[in-house]
């Protein structure tokens, strides 16, 4: 399974590569896979993201069929979800994450939302976790520690950014008195 999931990142980067005005900056150890609205993402979070679609493809093609045995390669590449080959979803969810992270990353820096000191040990601590329990699959693949950081933090962000807008008293969220109002009318 090792070498489909390598494959299909290196596919995947490379059908970006071609199509999505990517660039390569290697005279500082630094490879970015794709460029989105201006932003480019390293090559190691565009391979993380395509791990991660690959590992949902099999995750959902195994809920959808049990008796599918989602460890041979040569059985995921003949599948198709959503009316498209696995590689082609692969491909197309990776985008779709790539453009959200870059999506909040950019929203963040328009409305100021950072992170606070204990997120940043939150996310310090997962990170090493990740690394103890997935480091040498994450080094096979080409991800390094730093990638799955910005992954991370993009997460957190992603949360931020949720709670701008929806917390209570946020620029669309509720207020107290309406929640503690629907709450009594509804229990």
């Amino acid at each position: 399974m090792f070498k489909w999931k390598k494959a299909a990142a290196v596919l995947a980067a490379a059908v970006v590569t071609a199509s999505c005005t990517a660039c390569s900056t290697f005279g500082n150890s630094t490879a970015y896979a794709v460029t989105i609205d201006g932003v480019q993402l390293k090559a190691g979070v565009y391979i993380y993201y395509s791990y991660a679609s690959y590992m949902e493809l099999t995750q959902t093609l195994q809920s959808e069929n049990s008796e599918l045995d989602v460890d041979d390669d040569d059985v995921v590449k003949k599948q198709t979800m959503d009316g498209v080959s696995a590689e082609t979803w692969i491909q197309n969810k990776t985008m779709e994450y790539c453009q959200r992270h870059v999506a909040i990353s950019q929203k963040c820096e328009e409305l100021g939302l950072e992170l606070d000191e204990e997120q940043e040990t939150e996310i310090s601590d997962t990170v090493e976790a990740f690394w103890e329990s997935n480091g040498e699959t994450y080094e096979k693949n080409g991800i390094s520690k730093d990638s799955v950081t910005q992954v991370l933090i993009n997460t957190y962000l992603t949360d931020e950014v949720f709670l701008y807008y929806y917390a209570v008293d946020g620029e669309e969220g509720v207020t107290e008195d309406e929640l503690k109002e629907y709450y009594e009318e509804n229990n």
